[in-house]
């Protein structure tokens, strides 16, 4: 079915239970095609009939999404461009795999370009194979695995594992909309202790042609993604690594993304394209994991730094039993200590001078440390000099009975301790930025309740943004309301609210906080959850609407998580799709005044109700409409001109609102248009100069399923082009002719509430 013909509006098959197997599908229905229902895409997901997971009988491999999840079981390439084929992994058995080689059978006309760095390259052996009278690469690559790769029975939630997957990256010149038959997959194997080699049932998945990916690069925004796994290229020699990573470098820049955090080094990305890092962590300091061992080193939640060799015991933290812990003692890192400076601030700078990276991200969840409290005497010191008390008395009831006496004092002085930490990192590499004539930036990932005062916690509560502007990225996270591989889709119908929730109050509430003028810049991560065997998955469509959604509300950064989200090519042109959006919009969007004088109506059938005495206060994150889930509304004014973007987060159909806007001048004339739609709203003469009072009276406007739309209201000039007007009756036309439908998927949805 040509997709540009088509109206899509997502349902799922309800009356079959999630435990047969038997296909859940999201069906795609195609409408009257008349001019009339053409001028509102009701938007939607992509065709994709999902299965129940199934548990292989032995080991076996798979693509991933296409291969586990999808019915259809196509994976579709971008003309012209890299595209990622993970492998994924299952092993109900348990088996021991002592040594492996993924075998790799490829169509004509599909060539392997590079793999990841759990696929050693350099051992591949290559020949020629024919398939049902077609030619066939078949490539046979020695395999490496950890415990990320090959599970040992079930892991978490899930069978397949692909965290750390082997990943092979493909290309074709072939024309879009090109079948290019199947690519075939098998695993063979050999078990410790046994010199025998066993091969798995072999698996297939269809290729397809998608156009090549066009897209523009955001310049005030920053907009990347993250694929440590995927996206590493380590096992080649040095010069080859360098080409091959600048490979997948410069396909994450044809998505229109300017940064990256996966792995590859800054001298392989192309210009316009940093590398952001997290560092090494725990896990690779103590060789649990592989993946970031180049990465030269790693800060988490306040006071842990993860360096090889460890802290020296001298600057750790003491218990009450006298005993040190694992975490550096607050002050060695506000004072700078020698050890602290040499291995930790310096090399810091470093690596930012010399370009390894240009971004150091943090997890940030201190509040466990912050609990932990460090009996040291340095650290009794620094209380006395922070709290003013007398040095007597503190060293009498140190320290439990001076945290029952001075609480409050105790807690302002940690979290200015933590405060003390977070400036001098974020300082430190965005001085050192400043040195190589290049933006630098610290970024710490909490939890939202972690910026600001939060009782929830045990015994202590603290205040991030307390400590004033940083050159920092304060950055909350969303990993709710994820599909899961082995349940049936969607797992709700309104994924996305909670992180668009948590984007526009983190704008809002640092703009309140710091000013609108400040250094920091706000994000909100988004992805799916890194437990259970990280069994969450998107939808193109559905990683887009939070891709773009972080920045309509007004975030600076918009990044994923929990490793790579862009499968196959479907999502890769969502990407770039919504990185051309973010770049038209940009300067509304951040360097606008962040603003409500406006209110929005549904008045198409919708399962959010909102009254009709609704006022802009009600709006407000922290008002009335605190928890809208389904239509939020967000307003910007530069120059004059004010942007409404409304997101639609409804997977089963569109909305018709009546958008009323408010505070206009009463002597001047008025246009409300979308640019990018082309169209601009008339009134119910036909005329698109419209009055304050009509704009307050409203007008009805539209916003896709799963979709953001983007309104312009600006002063009215005579000799510029709108392009279509839309005579108010032709969009009244169009929400009748959808009623019964909306009406009907309205009741579908109040099944995933």
């Amino acid at each position: 079915m040509n997709r540009s013909h088509r109206t899509r509006i997502c349902q799922v098959n309800h009356n079959l239970p999630v435990a047969v197997a038997t296909v859940l599908s999201l069906l795609v229905i195609t409408s009257a095609s008349t001019t009339s229902a053409q001028t509102f895409d009701p938007g939607g997901l992509t065709l994709m009939k999902v299965k129940p997971e199934q548990k292989p009988d032995d080991l076996a491999v798979a693509v991933w999404p296409t291969g586990v999840i999808d019915v259809e079981q196509t994976h579709f390439l971008n003309q012209h461009n890299l595209t990622p084929m993970i492998v994924a992994v299952a092993n109900p058995q348990a088996r021991n795999i002592a040594g492996g080689w993924l075998v790799c059978d490829l169509p004509q006309g599909v060539e392997l370009k590079t793999v990841n760095a759990n696929l050693l390259w350099n051992t591949t052996e290559t020949s020629e194979v024919r398939r049902d009278g077609r030619p066939y690469t078949r490539h046979r690559i020695v395999t490496r695995w950890s415990r990320d790769t090959i599970p040992k029975g079930k892991l978490g939630r899930c069978w397949w594992a692909r965290y750390q997957p082997p990943t092979l990256w493909v290309t074709t010149d072939a024309a879009p909309g090109s079948q290019m038959g199947r690519v075939f997959l098998s695993f063979e194997y050999q078990v410790a202790g046994q010199d025998a080699k066993t091969t798995s049932p072999e698996s297939s998945v269809g290729l397809a042609v998608l156009p090549q990916l066009h897209a523009k690069t955001p310049r005030i925004a920053k907009s990347g993604v993250m694929g440590r796994g995927p996206n590493a290229i380590g096992s080649y020699e040095n010069d080859a690594a360098a080409e091959h990573e600048g490979l997948v470098a410069n396909y994450i820049k044809n998505m229109g993304c300017n940064i990256h955090m996966c792995g590859l080094r800054q001298t392989s990305s192309p210009p316009g394209l940093a590398r952001w890092s997290e560092g090494r962590n725990y896990n690779q300091v103590n060789r649990n994991s592989w993946h970031n061992l180049g990465e030269p080193l790693g800060v988490r939640d306040g006071f842990r730094v993860d360096r090889d060799p460890g802290v020296p015991e001298e600057i750790r933290a003491i218990g009450k039993n006298g005993q040190r812990r694992s975490h550096v003692a607050p002050w060695a890192i506000y004072r700078h200590h020698e050890w602290i400076q040499k291995n930790v601030l310096d090399e810091m700078a470093r690596s930012i001078t010399e370009g390894d990276y240009k971004g150091l991200w943090a997890n940030w969840e201190p509040q466990t440390l912050l609990d932990e409290w460090d009996y040291s005497e340095q650290t009794r010191r620094e209380f006395i000099k922070y709290s003013g008390l007398p040095s007597e008395e503190v060293e009498q009831l140190w320290l439990d009975d001076l945290v029952k006496k001075y609480r409050a004092k105790w807690d302002a002085f940690r979290n200015w301790e933590l405060v003390q930490c977070a400036k001098l990192y974020s300082e430190t590499i965005h001085n050192a930025g400043k040195q190589s004539n290049r933006e630098a930036w610290f970024t710490m990932c909490a939890p939202q309740d972690n910026y600001h005062i939060y009782d929830s916690f045990k015994d202590v509560s603290f205040q991030m943004l307390s400590g004033g502007d940083l050159p920092a990225v304060f950055q909350t996270w969303s990993y709710h309301h994820v599909p899961k591989s082995d349940s049936r889709y969607p797992y709700n119908d309104r994924m996305g609210w909670y992180l668009v929730a948590r984007a526009g109050w983190l704008r809002r509430y640092c703009d309140e906080q710091l000013g609108v003028d400040r250094k920091s810049l706000v994000s909100c991560v988004y992805g799916h959850a890194q437990t259970g065997g990280r069994a969450g998955y998107f939808v193109p469509e559905d990683l887009a609407w939070r891709h773009l959604g972080t920045v309509m509300a007004g975030c600076n950064v918009a990044i994923n998580y929990a490793e790579w989200t862009i499968w196959d090519g479907r999502y890769a042109a969502e990407m770039a799709r919504v990185n051309t959006r973010i770049a038209h919009w940009e300067d509304y969007l951040l360097r606008g005044q962040t603003q409500t004088k406006h209110v929005v109506l549904p008045v198409s059938p919708y399962p959010q109700t909102i009254p009709e005495t609704v006022t802009p206060a009600a709006h407000d994150m922290a008002g009335a409409w605190s928890k809208p889930e389904y239509l939020f509304s967000f307003e910007y004014e530069k120059d004059g001109s004010r942007l409404i973007v409304l997101g639609n987060n409804w997977h089963f159909g569109d909305c018709f609102i009546m958008l009323k806007a408010l505070d206009l001048d009463a002597d001047k004339k008025y246009v409300l248009w979308e640019p990018e739609q082309n169209r601009a709203f008339a009134n119910a003469q036909g005329e698109i100069a419209l009055s304050a009072e009509e704009l307050a009276t409203g007008l009805i406007v539209h916003a896709p399923a799963t979709r953001w739309a983007a309104l312009l209201i600006q002063p009215y000039q005579k000799d510029k082009d709108y392009g279509t007007a839309v005579l108010s009756e032709k969009v009244q036309e169009v929400m009748k002719q959808r009623h019964a439908g909306l009406e009907q998927n309205v009741k579908r949805s109040a099944e995933f509430r």
